[in-house]
């Protein structure tokens, strides 16, 4: 049995492998409603498995352990990061050009936003994220089919407003091989501002 950093690890290479898969199936639809509907059920299956993504972790970041807090959730994002990368070398492999292109034309746009875009962005998904997730967790004893609408709908909406998920960035940016300074920077602020997304809207459960 592997010690629990590397197990979070592992959930964390799965959840993030998930969210490529997620892409691809986005990136395949020519209806963007049918792809962003299909895009959210890889944060189903994360949720229902007790995947570890850094999306729906990091909005319960204790700043009373932060060490432990800290180190968690960089081996849940460097394992979103190895999986998105798996992900994103297998589309290539196989020769999925209409995904690749696809790919290649998100991040393009993407590159030409200025930081605060990005930030902004990040931080309406982070918030979206949360809910999904958080509905997901307070409700699957009780009334798992509201759980599940809010999983469904929190990604849906993400898809459509354009919001920057740091991880499906990961995944669009490994299939479409641009890694450099540039997408390296789109991520860090991505994964910044969805941490303050998550972070801000769970407050609401203080009221």
């Amino acid at each position: 049995m592997p010690n629990k950093k590397l197990k979070d690890l592992i959930k964390g290479v799965y959840a993030g492998f998930l969210i490529g898969m997620g892409g691809i199936v986005y990136l395949s639809c020519d209806n963007k409603y049918i792809g962003s509907f299909l895009f959210s059920i890889g944060l189903f299956i994360i949720c229902v498995y007790g995947l570890n993504l850094y999306t729906g972790k990091i909005g319960y970041f204790d700043i009373h352990k932060m060490r432990e807090s800290s180190i968690f959730i960089i081996i849940v994002w460097m394992g979103n990061f190895i999986g998105t990368g798996f992900t994103g070398i297998l589309v290539n492999l196989a020769g999925k050009t209409k995904i690749i292109d696809g790919s290649t034309a998100i991040i393009l746009n993407k590159i030409n936003m200025n930081g605060v875009n990005i930030l902004a962005s990040s931080f309406f998904c982070g918030i979206l994220m949360y809910l999904a997730v958080n509905t997901f967790i307070k409700y699957r004893e009780n009334n798992q089919m509201l759980g599940f609408c809010a999983v469904f709908m929190g990604v849906m909406v993400f898809i459509l407003s354009g919001f920057d998920h740091s991880i499906a960035n990961m995944f669009y940016i490994s299939c479409a091989k641009a890694w450099n300074a540039d997408t390296i920077k789109i991520i860090l602020i991505a994964t910044f501002g969805n941490g303050l997304g998550a972070m801000f809207i769970r407050q609401i459960g203080t009221l």
